[in-house]
């Protein structure tokens, strides 16, 4: 999967969930019934903002959260789908040991000698 439309499916998953997930809290329901329901919403037979199957896979597997992005000078917090990673951005993620270093081999590729 190209980098950047896995990046941005990530901002479309995580944009999505924070806010149903908080929903579902505040309705005393379980957080992945809110999960469950973001999922259904943004994904290939919902909205279709991520369209196709492996995508959707992709971002379940490696599970990481983007809390931000520092460009230059200046950072963006919650950054929303539409925001584009540019050559030089650096990511704020968000998961376990196992999921940014899974995430880092999906950005980087395998053998960059790069670690959490």
């Amino acid at each position: 999967m190209d980098e950047i439309h896995f990046l941005r499916h990530l901002v479309i998953g995580v944009g999505c969930a924070a806010p149903v997930v908080y929903v579902f809290h505040r309705l005393k329901q379980s957080p992945i019934v809110g999960f469950v329901f973001s999922g259904a919403l943004i994904g290939p037979f919902g909205l279709s903002l991520i369209r196709d199957v492996g995508s959707v896979n992709t971002l379940a597997i490696v599970g990481v959260m983007v809390l931000g992005i520092i460009r230059e000078n200046r950072t963006l917090n919650n950054p929303g789908p539409d925001e584009r990673i540019l050559s030089g951005d650096r990511l704020v993620l968000s998961g376990t040991k196992e999921q940014l270093r899974k995430a880092i081999q999906m950005l980087t590729g395998p053998g960059t000698g790069r670690s959490p």
